[in-house]
């Protein structure tokens, strides 16, 4: 095949894939800022995946599955070579969801045993233990931990239900985007959810691991990094969503972040709202 006839061939392989998945997201995304109930999920297949999926019929939970196929914590670069030869063996998923990124990382690091998953939202979690078991057939010798409970810098705080970014900006889906802290806002409210320090899950992991860690939870960034942070050391890959650009609300969401990696040895990759961090005195 000549250079030309192949470009012609790689333009129209993925000039199908996008009207495919065009397709899929009209049949499977029917509604847009809902959130719906674990109860009206459904069994989907993966676009270009062996896997299937439970989704519940929104924009939200099509746009998880289009994250799981965009790669979007992964950067791609000689640091990702360098962090695949440590062979990482624990994947902390903090914000998981309904799973999607805890199933795209599997896929990216076959060496990982372990996936511990932190989702607040109680609906999103009914998915999440869902989909967990679902993976469970493809995945046998992989443990899956999940935990419905906010990611916080220490035990026994008091947290609050923050207005969502939908209602912050009227654009982004409800069942996406729910906000916890401990910092109450106008027309929040006090609601009784369980709590996981970070600094305590980690005494509880092997100092032997090879820990990445994915933060998405929608500028709660801010309180979770803001002190008891001494396991960010033993992290060889952090991937964090950060939010200053979603609403002045958010404005100081990564100060936090930056000082963290100010103060400790991360090479940063960016990409989109994405910060990838290497820990190069673990790596190199």
């Amino acid at each position: 095949m000549n250079e030309n006839l192949f470009r012609l061939w790689v333009t129209l392989v993925k000039l199908y894939k996008k009207v495919y998945f065009f397709m899929w997201r009209k049949k499977n995304g029917r509604r847009g800022n809902v959130h719906l109930p674990a109860k009206s999920a459904k069994i989907v297949n993966i676009p270009f995946s062996k896997y299937s999926v439970f989704i519940r019929p929104t924009h939200s939970d099509v746009g998880r599955v289009l994250e799981y196929l965009s790669d979007i914590y992964i950067s791609g670069s000689y640091l990702h070579e360098a962090l695949e030869k440590f062979k990482p063996t624990t994947l902390i998923d903090i914000g998981a969801n309904i799973g999607l990124s805890s199933l795209n990382l599997i896929g990216k690091f076959s060496s990982l045993k372990h996936i511990i998953a932190i989702e607040a939202e109680k609906e999103n979690f009914s998915i999440l233990e869902n989909n967990f078991r679902l993976w469970k057939n493809y995945h046998e010798n992989l443990k899956f931990s999940q935990f419905n409970a906010v990611a916080t810098n220490e035990s026994g705080k008091k947290i609050y239900i923050k207005n969502s970014l939908a209602e912050i900006t009227g654009k982004n889906s409800a069942s996406g985007t729910f906000r916890f802290g401990r910092v109450p806002e106008k027309g929040s409210k006090k609601i009784e959810v369980d709590t996981i320090a970070i600094s305590e899950l980690f005494q509880n992991i092997s100092d032997e691991e090879v820990i990445i860690v994915k933060i998405d939870i929608e500028g709660g960034e801010e309180e979770l990094l803001e002190n008891n942070i001494e396991w960010i050391k033993r992290c060889h890959y952090l991937t964090i969503e950060v939010h200053d650009k979603f609403d002045p609300i958010m404005l100081e969401s990564s100060r936090n972040l930056i000082k963290i990696i100010h103060e400790n040895n991360f090479a940063v990759v960016p990409s989109k709202d994405v910060l990838h961090l290497y820990n190069r005195d673990l790596l190199f």
